[in-house]
């Protein structure tokens, strides 16, 4: 159970103040935060004229079996790119990050199978071994999800995502088939 958000202090940088404000209701969906203290993403946008959208800074890539089964406990892997993926004009840039991505502190990340019920986890990103992610360079991460029991067999998607902001890291999708 995610905690009540009441009110939230914004500081846009130290010598700028801080301002409390009342976020409202949720919206969307969220997780859990994995790590020792509470957070709330919270980003804010430009309201000017030419602000049309955003993409993601990265390209995230997935390698992940065809078909698993009810029950299995599924080896994939995750790729993360330091390149803009397609349409990253939209957001002034086609440019990777002009300085490293590092993994500190190490992100919190969240996996499913969309629409099974009890497939969804989230968990901290395995960074001990993992480098600063140089412009146009990778990093990849072994990763595991379990299909419940009760999945029915069928076509299925697989989501994997960093929990932060959506201007920095690309959630992947991939089909895969659940046999019986």
């Amino acid at each position: 159970m995610l905690p009540t958000i009441t009110e939230m202090d914004i500081s846009p940088a130290p010598s700028l103040g801080v301002v409390r404000v009342d976020p409202g209701p949720a919206g969307g969906w969220g997780t859990g935060c994995t790590g020792k203290h509470d957070t709330y993403l919270a980003e804010l946008f430009s309201d000017q004229c030419c602000a049309t959208g955003y993409a993601a800074s990265t390209q995230t890539a997935v390698k992940a079996p065809l078909t698993v089964r009810s029950g299995e406990h599924v080896r994939f892997l995750v790729t993360v790119t330091d390149r803009p993926g397609p349409h990253r004009e939209i957001a002034g840039t086609i440019n990777p990050t002009p300085t490293p991505l590092t993994l500190s502190p190490c992100p919190a990340y969240y996996e499913e199978l969309e629409g099974i019920a009890g497939a969804f986890y989230a968990y901290q990103l395995n960074c001990v071994a993992a480098s600063p992610i140089e412009p146009n360079g990778s990093e990849t991460f072994e990763m595991f999800i379990d299909v419940p029991h009760s999945a029915p067999a069928g076509p299925a998607v697989l989501l994997w995502s960093i929990d932060g902001s959506p201007t920095v890291w690309q959630s992947i999708r991939t089909n895969i088939d659940i046999s019986s």
